[in-house]
C-alpha cells in the first residue's frame, strides 16, 4: 500500500513541477564519484583501504541513484530535506540496505528451490 501511495506522491511531483535549472543537476551528479574507479581515495595508487570504499561505492548506489531521480525530477526532495550532502547518509542507507536485502533474499531462494528440486 504505501508503495502505491509513494508512486502517485512522485508522480505528481513530476507532473506539477516548474522547470529545474540545469546548473543544479549538473552539481549534484558532481557530489558522487557515478563511474567506478580503482584508486577511490585519489591518493593515486591503488591500495587495501580502496576496497573498503569499493564495497560503500556498490552498497550506496542505489540509494544514491534514487536521491539523484528525486532530485531531478521533483519538488518532492524538499520535503524530504535532500541535497547533495544526502549521498551516502541514512536515507540512502535505508534504500540500499532494502534493495541488497530483497536481492540477496531472490538469490538465495533461487538456489534453495533448485537445490530441493534436486532431490
Amino acid at each position: 500500500m504505501s508503495i502505491w501511495f509513494i508512486c502517485f506522491i512522485v508522480g505528481i511531483t513530476i507532473l506539477t513541477a516548474p522547470a529545474q535549472h540545469p546548473i543544479v543537476h549538473a552539481q549534484m551528479e558532481a557530489a558522487r564519484l557515478w563511474a567506478f574507479k580503482a584508486d577511490m581515495d585519489f591518493n593515486g595508487v591503488v591500495t587495501i583501504s580502496d576496497s573498503w570504499l569499493w564495497f560503500k561505492w556498490l552498497f550506496y548506489y542505489p540509494g544514491d541513484l534514487l536521491i539523484l531521480l528525486i532530485m531531478k525530477f521533483g519538488d518532492i526532495h524538499t520535503f524530504f530535506e535532500l541535497s547533495a550532502s544526502s549521498f551516502g547518509n541514512w536515507f540512502s542507507w535505508i534504500i540500499s540496505f532494502a534493495f541488497w536485502s530483497v536481492h540477496i533474499l531472490v538469490v538465495v531462494l533461487f538456489f534453495l528451490v533448485r537445490l530441493l528440486n534436486r532431490y
